[in-house]
């Protein structure tokens, strides 16, 4: 339990649930066009363009939230946050030409980017202690959750209704749950060990850095840290895999092995299911059993990520279809070990 009164123990729930339900619902958003990428009738080479386009606003966002957030503060980029993504989600869903595609692919993953480090800026002031990995074990689940029922959603509705309809669905629960989040972080008392309103708005209004200036600096003194550059390194050919499966498993399901586009969706459903499990087993594994020394867990998790990946390369290559579904699940619950850390 989170210790703390009565009444910051109710706040951490609060905020806790709601920053997990903001990343779950952009997760949901954010696996729909990998779903519909077979119907939407472009070429490979159009489809990848897009992603590049995502993928470099994405990490724009988040190089440039983080001092938006400490102006601001991380409840009203959250709010912000949902609200765009669904608008563009929404805007996806009419569009006509590439350029339609391109500007809200740019557009959803600028909004995307803001997400994680928005989340993790509300969390981080509330202390966790010694019981940290296991509630962002908890917490991390929401990328599977969010994700499975973003596939899931997409490859019903696009095969009853079309692809068009499948982003209309989840941007208006996006657009609906930016306005929760707007009033309900509002509800929430504030940690205990928090600076009064007075002392922050003096701060900001001595210290306040500009946009460019606060993001170089920010780079610099995350960079001068111990093991963040090993571990950034590490993180980048994870994150480099988990975005080759995320954005392409369904299409991958469905032009090399030959699946229709609900089959192929609803099979990917099964990556995410498995990496529910994977940050809770290693959140509680790190703070009890390693010291919360969370490199060694990871490190495990890691190589049987790859060992699992081999297998389902080998099994796809050599037409093995059941093995290969089956394969899918196993590779979800190793592939889970960096949602505890990912966004």
């Amino acid at each position: 339990m989170f210790s703390g009164t009565d009444g910051t123990a109710k706040g951490f729930t609060l905020v806790f649930f709601l920053s997990w339900m903001t990343y779950a619902v952009l997760y949901m958003v954010r696996k729909v066009p990998s779903t519909v990428k077979a119907s939407l009738g472009l070429e490979p080479a159009e489809l990848g363009w897009l992603d590049l386009v995502f993928l470099f606003a994405y990490t724009a966002g988040q190089f440039a939230v983080g001092p938006v957030t400490d102006m601001y503060g991380g409840e009203i980029i959250i709010s912000i946050t949902l609200i765009g993504t669904g608008v563009c989600a929404l805007y996806t869903s009419y569009a006509a030409s590439m350029f339609d595609f391109t500007l809200m692919a740019f557009g959803h993953g600028l909004f995307q980017g803001f997400g994680y480090p928005s989340c993790m800026k509300v969390l981080a002031m509330w202390p966790m202690g010694n019981k940290r990995g296991t509630y962002m074990g908890w917490w991390s689940t929401n990328q599977s959750v969010g994700g499975l029922l973003g596939v899931a959603m997409a490859a019903y509705i696009t095969e009853i209704w079309g692809w068009r309809n499948a982003f209309q669905v989840p941007a208006v629960l996006s657009i609906l749950m930016g306005i929760i989040c707007l009033v309900g972080f509002r509800m929430a008392p504030a940690p205990e060990y928090a600076p009064a309103a007075t002392d922050e708005i003096q701060a900001e209004d001595t210290e306040r850095p500009g946009l460019l200036a606060g993001i170089y600096h920010g780079i610099v003194d995350i960079l001068s840290l111990p093991g963040v550059v090993q571990v950034g390194m590490t993180y980048f050919f994870v994150k480099f895999l988990r975005y080759v499966l995320m954005f392409w498993l369904p299409y991958y399901n469905s032009q090399a092995l030959g699946y229709d586009i609900a089959t192929a969706g609803y099979m990917a459903t099964a990556y995410e299911f498995g990496a529910i499990f994977g940050p809770i087993v290693l959140g509680y594994v790190s703070d009890t059993w390693t010291n919360q020394r969370r490199i060694l867990p990871c490190g495990i998790m890691i190589l049987l990520t790859a060992l699992t990946l081999a297998i389902f390369h080998d099994s796809s290559n050599n037409n093995h279809r059941y093995f290969t579904d089956s394969r899918r699940w196993w590779r979800t619950i190793t592939k889970s070990k960096w949602s505890q850390y990912g966004n």
